[in-house]
């Protein structure tokens, strides 16, 4: 097929752009730029006029709108304001009285019972507390019994060691420990219960400082700052317990002292220095004075130690500044052997804190009578640090094991019929039952097992509620109470009872130590 042959189209010469305008007249030019600009004077009104309509409200709606905001605006004043009172009770700061470090001078005892390698302070004051109700009368005695301890075991009020750490004497004591439900947003771990210090002690003046740690250790933690006078931070408590393990081991057997850890009822009870309020020093509008926390330091860092003023045992950082360690495991609380010291899974769930189903003390039965078998706990309210009584419970202890079991038979013994310790039918009363009955003549046992006794009858009563005591979990928990308010949390976190718990390995940013110091002539035997 032959190729057909395409033609193509002559192109046609389109005229340019500039060809056109040399072709238009100025005075058309100039009427066209008018009429362009008016095209979009009127595109642009149109435009606004329907974004107008579209957002135009009826006056009603309009004035119903501002009452709204009004009403939000006034709200929210409303608000910050009762937050403001809340925190500051209504104080204006500047009428908040002060505790002064230097009050009375202390009168070193002239043939005193300090032990060699200890010196009394060249000079040492009492805290000078004015009388005020916003720091509370317990604050004034506090000093007065600091000075009868002095008085009375014959010891210098302040003293200082080879290290060149201070230390102030803290004289026994019972006080109100943990937090009333009126504190300043307290945790459901800071029960409030009586608490007491035993025996005169020397509690560190301030927070063991940078200087200090690096006489003994040689070396600091990676994450302390290197300021000297700076408590050291990043430590954990395993690195505290190296440190006091290397001053002892410096000191003569026959020294007459140790140092120590400061556990956590003899943090509270220093800390509070006769006060049962939030803070030490009254009011939280005065925390400025006598706390480092993150929001009123320019650092944004740890400061030196006795930046601030001192609680009424003469006592520096208390409430901020680095946190502290202390050698109490976590619990809510340590309780004696015969107290409870648990909470139930359901108290743990609505507390949003993660136990383990064998933390502290285990509930066991809600004390209802006859036994409920399906829900045996759904009535259990023993309150925390309750004493409990064990007299006349025993229980089955099947595997021979001797500790109870869950699934092991309880029955109430006799005391004064039948034989003690044994199950004798018809004379014992039966708890609580599970699969098999009790043998006739069955051993029982009564290790860690405890009743509620509400009526204080020491006898099992029907309504009564059992536990049993968890040693492991008392002794081997894997959580410590840090105290002191950690620098770099809020206020809240600076009172008196607050506590923080961190596993034993591990070295917060901000934990730092404060050491005591206790005399063997003052040693108790447990």
């Amino acid at each position: 097929m032959p190729e057909e042959k395409i033609k193509k189209k002559p192109e046609q010469n389109k005229p340019s752009k500039l060809d056109l305008k040399s072709k238009i007249k100025p005075e058309q030019l100039q009427s066209l730029k008018k009429k362009s600009t008016e095209l979009k004077e009127k595109l642009a009104k149109e435009q606004l006029e329907e974004k107008i309509k579209m957002h135009t409200k009826s006056p009603v709606k309009v004035l119903a709108l501002g009452l709204v905001g009004i009403v939000l605006v006034l709200a929210s004043i409303t608000h910050f304001r009762n937050k403001a009172d809340r925190l500051s009770g209504g104080i204006d700061p500047r009428s908040v009285p002060k505790i002064a470090a230097k009050g009375e001078l202390a009168q070193n005892p002239a043939n005193n019972e300090l032990p060699f390698g200890l010196l009394p302070a060249e000079e040492s004051h009492y805290a000078k507390v004015p009388e005020s109700k916003l720091i509370g009368p317990g604050a004034i005695q506090a000093v007065a019994n600091q000075k009868a301890s002095v008085e009375k075991f014959n010891l210098p009020l302040e003293i200082n060691d080879k290290y060149n750490m201070a230390f102030r004497l803290i004289p026994p004591g019972k006080f109100l420990m943990g937090s009333p439900k009126k504190d300043d947003d307290p945790s459901d771990v800071e029960f409030q219960h009586f608490n007491e210090v035993k025996r005169p002690v020397y509690v560190g003046k301030y927070e063991v400082t940078v200087e200090q740690w690096q006489k003994v250790m040689g070396n600091l933690p990676h994450n302390s700052t290197k300021i000297k006078n700076n408590p050291v931070t990043g430590v954990s408590l395993n690195d505290c317990l190296t440190f006091i393990q290397m001053i002892n081991r410096s000191l003569d057997k026959d020294s007459g002292y140790r140092y120590y850890l400061i556990s956590e009822n003899e943090w509270e009870y220093s800390c509070r220095a006769g006060t049962e309020g939030d803070y030490s020093f009254g009011p939280r509008i005065a925390i400025d004075d006598y706390a480092v926390y993150r929001s009123n330091t320019r650092t944004h860092n740890v400061e030196p130690v006795g930046s601030r003023l001192p609680n009424a045992f003469g006592l520096f950082d208390m409430h901020g500044n680095a946190i502290e360690w202390t050698r109490t495991p976590f619990f809510i609380y340590a309780c004696n052997e015969n107290q409870y010291a648990g909470i139930t899974m359901q108290q743990a769930k609505a507390a949003n804190i993660k136990i383990k189903d064998s933390s502290w003390d285990t509930p066991l039965y809600d004390g209802e009578y006859p036994e409920n078998l399906i829900t045996p706990l759904d009535n259990f309210n023993v309150p925390t640090r309750t004493i409990g009584s064990n007299l006349d419970l025993c229980y089955h202890d099947t595997n021979n094991n001797d500790k109870y079991d869950n699934h092991e038979a309880i029955w109430k013994d006799h005391l004064s019929e039948g034989s003690l310790n044994v199950f004798d039918p018809g004379i014992d009363k039966e708890i609580l039952m599970f699969a098999k009955k009790i043998p006739e003549g069955a051993k029982g046992a009564k290790n860690g097992l405890f009743y509620y006794d509400k009526n204080s009858n020491t006898e099992w009563d029907p309504n009564e509620e059992l536990w049993v005591r968890n040693d492991a979990a008392r002794n081997n928990h894997s959580y410590y109470v840090l105290r002191g308010g950690a620098f770099y949390f809020t206020e809240a976190e600076c009172r008196s009872a607050y506590r923080a718990r961190v596993e034993r390995q591990n070295a917060p940013t901000y934990a730092g130590l404060r050491l005591v110091i206790y005399l063997n002539k003052f040693a108790t035997k447990k």
